[in-house]
């Protein structure tokens, strides 16, 4: 962990110069053509810039169980998104549904860096839709989350929350799919984007490693980083009463994770990190993965262990 910190500390130090005069705006990092030498300074989204390499940063600070240097990093990007209003997702003036339907199903507003993949809606198609059978519906195969889990996810904030109302489809009324890869209408600026774009890291999550990290010293302001995430999620008036001690308020912020990373493989790390069980579903049934050695490290590949 230390050489991984050393890395994106030098990294962030180059690209603070190289990125000082940048616009990161969503349009800058993801959607406008420009041409010649601006081409450089535009698609920083698709790019490890300075805000990309700092929320790493304060990702691996918290793996590393360095709450105050996590929360310190976190800030620099919460204190800029405050005075440059870069990340419009993340707060509650952001018009979702009319920008969701219109084929933002990722809401990248919020996406601080993001690969950049042409076929990532044809692994969808194989995936999720190769048995499609409207005549055999309980033939089809696809991944999915149980309804049960769903309820378990969601809870009582299932009727608000953006990320079930949008991101997720009922495929049957016992299981739901992830639409995030889902083959977006490209005559739309949403989907043409949305359809290229692997989510890699989130201001989101930027607020939960501040709000998990800032608890300790200053349990309020830790409910507002949360409840900032949810209020752009939908959810104008969230209960966080149930967060008594850091435990109960470490389960809200994973409660809430869990839907904002469905598809977005962050969800695994989380659980590790905080050894927790894997959960999921074996059909309707609801079942859990105890968080051992077997589970959560993959084995190292050939060309790395005969070295």
């Amino acid at each position: 962990m230390e050489r991984i910190i050393a890395d994106l500390v030098e990294a962030q130090k180059i690209l603070k110069d190289v990125d000082k005069s940048s616009e990161f705006t969503s349009g800058n990092r993801f959607t406008k053509s420009p041409s010649g030498e601006e081409r450089f300074v535009w698609y920083r989204g698709f790019h490890l810039n300075y805000h990309a390499v700092t929320a790493e940063l304060a990702r691996v600070y918290l793996y590393a169980g360095q709450s105050e240097k996590a929360y310190e990093t976190a800030k620099l990007l919460i204190d800029i998104n405050a005075d440059k209003g870069y990340y419009k997702a993340v707060t509650s003036s952001y018009s979702g549904p009319m920008n969701i339907e219109n084929g933002n199903i990722k809401m990248y507003e919020d996406i601080i860096f993001a690969l950049y993949s042409t076929d990532q809606t044809d692994w969808d198609l194989e995936i999720n839709h190769a048995s499609d059978n409207a005549t055999k519906p309980d033939d089809e195969k696809y991944l999915a989350l149980s309804d049960a889990v769903i309820t378990k996810f969601f809870g009582t904030e299932s009727d608000k929350d953006w990320r079930l109302k949008y991101q997720l489809g009922p495929n049957t009324s016992s299981f739901y799919r992830s639409l995030k890869y889902k083959k977006q209408d490209e005559g739309s600026g949403f989907g043409k984007v949305n359809s290229t774009m692997v989510p890699m890291i989130r201001m989101s999550e930027v607020y939960y490693i501040a709000a998990e990290a800032i608890y300790d010293t200053d349990k309020e302001l830790a409910k507002t980083y949360l409840k900032t995430v949810k209020q752009g999620r939908g959810i104008s008036s969230p209960d966080l009463s149930k967060s008594g001690t850091k435990q109960d308020f470490i389960n809200l912020i994973v409660d809430d994770a869990r839907r904002e990373f469905i598809g977005e493989g962050q969800t695994f790390f989380l659980y590790k990190r905080l050894k927790r069980n894997l959960e999921g579903s074996d059909e309707k049934q609801s079942v859990e993965y105890p968080a051992i050695e077997d589970n959560l490290v993959m084995p190292l590949p050939d060309s790395e262990s005969n070295i």
